[in-house]
C-alpha cells in the first residue's frame, strides 16, 4: 500500500527539522527511541523522526487541552466520510443509468 493511500485527507508531505543542540538530551532521545524500537520489535523502523512523531501523536491523543480539537477533528472526519459516500452512491446510480441506456460498458 502506498503512503498516498493511506492518507485521510490528501498527501502533502511536509519535513519538519527539530534541533536539539544540547548532547544530554540526544542521548536521552536515541535511548528512548532505540528502547521503544525494541519494544515494538523492529528497531530498524524506529529512528529519532519517527519517535518524535509517536511522542506528537500520543501528545495530541491524550492532552486534556487538545479535547475540542480532536472533537472539531473527528466530525470533520465524518463529514468527509458521509461526503465520500455520496459521491460513490452518484457515480454509481450515474453508472447504472448509463448502462441501461447502453451508453457505458463495464471493462
Amino acid at each position: 500500500m502506498d503512503r498516498r493511500d493511506k492518507c485521510k485527507w490528501f498527501f502533502a508531505l511536509k519535513v519538519y527539522r527539530v534541533k536539539v543542540n544540547d548532547a544530554y538530551y540526544q542521548q536521552r532521545y536515541e535511548a528512548a527511541a532505540e528502547a521503544l524500537g525494541a519494544v515494538i520489535g523492529n528497531s530498524d523502523l524506529m529512528d529519532i523522526s519517527f519517535f518524535f512523531v509517536l511522542c506528537a501523536e500520543y501528545v495530541f491523543a491524550h492532552h486534556r487541552q487538545l479535547a475540542a480539537l480532536r472533537s472539531r477533528l473527528r466530525q470533520r472526519d465524518r463529514e468527509d466520510r458521509a461526503a465520500k459516500r455520496k459521491k460513490e452512491r452518484a457515480e454509481q446510480k450515474a453508472n447504472a443509468e448509463a448502462l441501461k441506456r447502453g451508453l457505458w460498458r463495464p471493462e
